[in-house]
């Protein structure tokens, strides 16, 4: 094993630059980029390792040498004459990480990884609601807008409520004429197939049944369509490449001094969101420590901070810390034209518990009731009973969802993120029968549990 570092390279919009130049002159832009690549490889110790079409996958012994190849070929390509006067460009992605070689090649996890984000057909931005996945695709899909490719397309899918009418949604999003008497899903597909787009399908997590379906056609019956999707589970098909939106940074536990400027998203976005709403806010040593406070018992959820920051329009800082145990009343009042499930805090946490399944719905609101990590045996002492037989708790705990309602807290032991979790007590205290009784037996002392915790009184 060694540390290498990978290139990966494609030339884009290459369906499009055929279609212009026709075959003879597409083969002539192909032979002058392969060699200007080589030369340039050549050039800076690099070993060529796969070429396929226009594509190339190199390695090199250090970064500095990949990095100085990569400026060597766009600089070689900018300034060669193509044929038809046509502009080419290449794109060009580069990864550090261990590779054994062997007799077939060059083989690792990092290896894998890179070429396969690199060569990813269809991606899904996977995260609880109010993580910022929207937004996210969107500035990914806008970093795409270069002119190269048919286009950047968005799909809304929101207001569509039936599974079979995601084709039509995508059709309707791409202009595509409506063809009576043929099924849309397969016209869209003949529509799509020679075209070298990216596609965001935005909110699928309501419609993940259709949506899978659909994405699934998409990938295999069309080699240039790439697909961006954004849903609190991911879709659960073959090739897709699952990136779990995060919370935002946030300050170590032991770190008193205020985050240096920039070092820490959720502080930024608290103080970036403030200043558009009209108040100064500086993160100094004074404002910096309740600042760090208020981000951090918010969980890093870009949607809730958003929310909290406006709220200083009409209360300070401190009293706005002091209300946090409010935070389902307190965070309103978001953008008028959001959906209005992304208004308030309480709306886009109920958004997300009403599609759990009842089994899941019941399972977080007993969990709930820890105050801090727990391990399997804490949960199946806590959790399996009355609804819940114990064996069910460890599939359940891998629930797409429950996974996106946590984060692991070491050792291996989740801890509820905490906007859930307030709103599972709250769901507890309202569950009719047996739901929120005592378990019928006392769990391990592995996980401190606030049963009657006169927080949860007060969420209704």
């Amino acid at each position: 094993m060694g540390t290498l570092t990978f290139l990966f390279t494609d030339i884009e919009g290459s369906t499009a630059l055929l279609r212009r130049l026709g075959d003879d002159d597409y083969a002539q832009v192909l032979a002058s980029h392969h060699a200007l690549v080589r030369s340039a490889l050549a050039a800076h110790d690099g070993r060529e390792i796969d070429t396929q079409g226009d594509a190339f996958f190199a390695v090199f012994s250090s970064p500095r040498a990949c990095v100085a190849a990569v400026l060597a070929m766009q600089e070689a390509l900018a300034a060669h004459r193509w044929p038809g006067g046509e502009r080419v460009r290449v794109r060009m992605g580069i990864h550090c990480g261990e590779a054994a070689r062997t007799a077939a090649g060059l083989v690792g996890l990092e290896v894998h990884r890179a070429a396969l984000v690199e060569s990813a057909r269809l991606v899904t931005l996977a995260g609880a609601g109010g993580a910022g996945k929207t937004r996210l695709g969107l500035q990914v899909a806008a970093e795409l807008l270069d002119g190269s490719g048919d286009g950047v397309w968005l799909v809304e899918l929101a207001a569509v409520t039936d599974e079979d009418a995601v084709p039509a949604a995508i059709s309707q999003a791409l202009r595509l004429a409506a063809q009576p008497g043929r099924p849309v899903l397969e016209a869209l597909l003949d529509a799509l197939a020679l075209q070298d787009v990216l596609i965001v399908l935005d909110n699928c997590e309501h419609l993940i049944g259709g949506c899978a379906k659909t994405a699934e056609a998409i990938v295999r019956g069309c080699p240039r369509v790439h697909l961006l999707a954004t849903s609190r589970e991911p879709l659960g098909i073959g090739g897709e490449v699952i990136y779990r939106v995060p919370s935002l940074s946030l300050p170590g536990p032991g770190e008193a001094d205020p985050p240096a400027p920039g070092s820490c998203d959720a502080v930024t976005l608290f103080a970036d969101r403030a200043r558009a709403n009209g108040v100064a806010l500086a993160v100094d040593e004074q404002a910096g420590p309740l600042v760090v406070s208020v981000c951090r018992r918010l969980d890093g959820m870009p949607l809730a901070i958003e929310l909290a920051a406006a709220r200083l329009r009409s209360m300070s800082l401190a009293e706005l810390g002091g209300r946090l145990d409010q935070r389902f009343r307190l965070l309103t009042g978001g953008s008028r034209t959001a959906l209005e499930r992304q208004q308030t805090l309480r709306a886009t946490v109920a958004w997300s518990y009403s599609l759990l399944t009842g089994a899941e719905q019941l399972l977080l609101a007993r969990l709930s009731v820890f105050a801090e990590g727990f391990d399997l045996t804490a949960a199946e002492a806590v959790c399996g009973f009355g609804g819940l037989d114990v064996l069910d708790v460890a599939g359940l705990l891998g629930s797409r969802w429950i996974r996106a309602w946590s984060w692991p807290s070491p050792p291996r032991r989740p801890c509820s993120i905490g906007c859930w979790r307030l709103s599972g007590c709250s769901a507890l205290s309202g569950w009719p029968g047996p739901a929120a009784r005592r378990p019928p037996r006392s769990p391990r002392r592995t996980a401190r549990i606030s049963w009657r915790s006169p927080r949860r009184r007060r969420l209704t």
